[in-house]
C-alpha cells in the first residue's frame, strides 16, 4: 500500500538544515511540508519536534502511541497525514501508527 500522498503542488524534499537531527523525516505538503524528529522516552512515550523547511520550530511535545501500536524507530518509517502540532500519523509495516500529544 502506498502512504505517501502526492500531488503537483506538493513541495519537494529540501536541503536539511544543520540544526535539525539527521534522523529526522520530511512530509511533503501542497505549497509546504514540515521536517519531524522523534525520540524516544519511556514505554510508548516519544518526544517530537515539527521543524519547517527552513529548520524553525514549529512545535514541540511529548506525545503518547495510541491503539497499543507499538513503533521502532531504527526501523525503516515514513511520516503521513495527519501529522501536526497536536497529532502525529507514522507508517510503519503498512499499518498507520498514531502518537498524540499529552497535555500537561
Amino acid at each position: 500500500m502506498n502512504w505517501n500522498i502526492s500531488t503537483s503542488n506538493t513541495l519537494p524534499r529540501p536541503v536539511m538544515p544543520d540544526n535539525i537531527p539527521t534522523t529526522s523525516q520530511w512530509l511533503a505538503g501542497e505549497g509546504a511540508g514540515s521536517w519531524f524528529y522523534i525520540s524516544p522516552l519511556s514505554g510508548n512515550d516519544w518526544h517530537i519536534i515539527r521543524y519547517s523547511d527552513i529548520g524553525i520550530v514549529e512545535c514541540e511535545g511529548d506525545f503518547e502511541m495510541l491503539e497499543g501500536k507499538s513503533f521502532d524507530e531504527q526501523a525503516a518509517f515514513s511520516m503521513t497525514y495527519p501529522s501536526h502540532c497536536a497529532v502525529v500519523s507514522i507508517v510503519q509495516n503498512d499499518e498507520v501508527i498514531t502518537l498524540q500529544c499529552k497535555i500537561n
